[in-house]
């Protein structure tokens, strides 16, 4: 598996696993929540294949789209410090890999405690204070924000997800913790299907069976204070808003590890947004609704895609008016209104959907 060394020039260096899938001019980048790993974005990556060879294995990924993954400090792969850590110190890590990926402009998908490290990675890629890196930070052209909280009034987990969680504490056996970790994540009427019980159970095995599956203590506790010490404030909001960069908050109606109520509320800051609320869907959402998911991460995806492209076409226009302009001033010979530059004009979708 391939590394980035990130944190360097920080005080906090770290060896960072990813994955890199496709190579289209169009990059996203994936960020996972508390304790997850990297395959934890399965279901995304395979949305992104085209053609497989006969045992089943991705030969042809979307030539539009260039995609990584990775495993935050502190699970997976990934090297995991002693320490507290922070989102903030987590979302320069993100900002350093796609440094050393060659990306100047992405669009940021993250979920649960990823969402608040992308919520502080968009802080950095939008506000105008001093920035923390020894590098331009690249553009952000859209923001996903899936079942996570901003820090605000409902971030306190449910109270029964403290005691499910508690549950898969006292679990004597593998079988028995990977047991109830699903109800964790997946909704009553999923695990009401025994098929997709079966499978999500095997998932979750298999996952936690693999090299660097379970989360060491130190990586673990390192999350924990990044997630309990988290906070992006209504003005911080604001900044991300006012900066025109489509925005999707996505949620589940059953999520017991992150209270629905964080999106609404901040819907309510960021709006206009896309905001979307899946019914009968727990925590697991990627998973549990793994097509739909994909359809509205594409969807949105397009969304910051046209907007990159409406303002290029008139940064274009505004250097031809400049240049123009300028031309007219060496030969004496002014143009009316040839000199006046036009404020690009940023824009969002506000929509609400719920979706069965």
């Amino acid at each position: 598996m391939p590394y980035i060394t990130v944190g360097q020039k920080r005080g906090s260096k770290v060896d960072i696993n990813y994955e890199l899938y496709g190579q289209g001019p169009t990059k996203i980048l994936f960020v996972m929540g508390l304790a997850s790993a990297l395959d934890s974005w399965k279901f995304q990556v395979e949305g992104f294949v085209q053609e497989r060879d006969e045992e089943g294995n991705a030969t042809k990924y979307d030539p539009r789209y260039q995609i990584c993954v990775f495993d935050n400090r502190g699970v997976g792969l990934s090297g995991s410090p002693f320490g507290f850590y922070t989102t903030d110190m987590m979302a320069l890590d993100a900002l350093e890999i796609t440094h050393q990926l060659g990306w100047k402009q992405f669009h940021l998908v993250g979920l649960s405690m990823g969402g608040m490290i992308s919520q502080r990675m968009a802080l950095f890629m939008l506000s105008k204070k001093e920035n923390p890196l020894h590098f331009q930070i690249p553009t952000l052209l859209s923001l996903s924000l899936i079942v996570t909280h901003c820090g605000g009034k409902y971030s306190d987990q449910p109270e029964k997800g403290k005691w499910m969680g508690r549950r898969v504490m006292m679990s004597w056996t593998e079988e028995t913790r990977n047991r109830r970790i699903l109800p964790m994540l997946f909704s009553e009427a999923f695990l009401a299907d025994t098929e997709k019980t079966e499978a999500a159970y095997e998932w979750i095995k298999n996952s936690r069976a693999a090299p660097g599956g379970k989360p060491t203590l130190t990586g673990l506790f390192g999350q924990l204070s990044a997630v309990t010490t988290h906070r992006t404030t209504d003005e911080e909001l604001i900044v991300m808003r006012d900066s025109g960069v489509p925005i999707m908050i996505m949620t589940g109606d059953e999520d017991y590890l992150v209270d629905p109520q964080n999106s609404e509320e901040m819907n309510t800051v960021l709006r206009p947004v896309q905001y979307i609320v899946m019914k009968a869907t727990g925590h697991g959402i990627n998973a549990e609704k793994s097509k739909e998911f994909n359809e509205a991460m594409f969807a949105h995806v397009e969304r910051g895609e046209e907007r990159r492209k409406k303002m290029e076409m008139r940064s274009s226009g505004e250097k031809a008016k400049i240049h123009y302009g300028h031309t007219c001033l060496m030969t004496h010979d002014p143009m009316p209104n040839s000199s006046g530059i036009h404020g690009i004009v940023a824009f969002a979708t506000f929509s609400k959907t719920y979706t069965e």
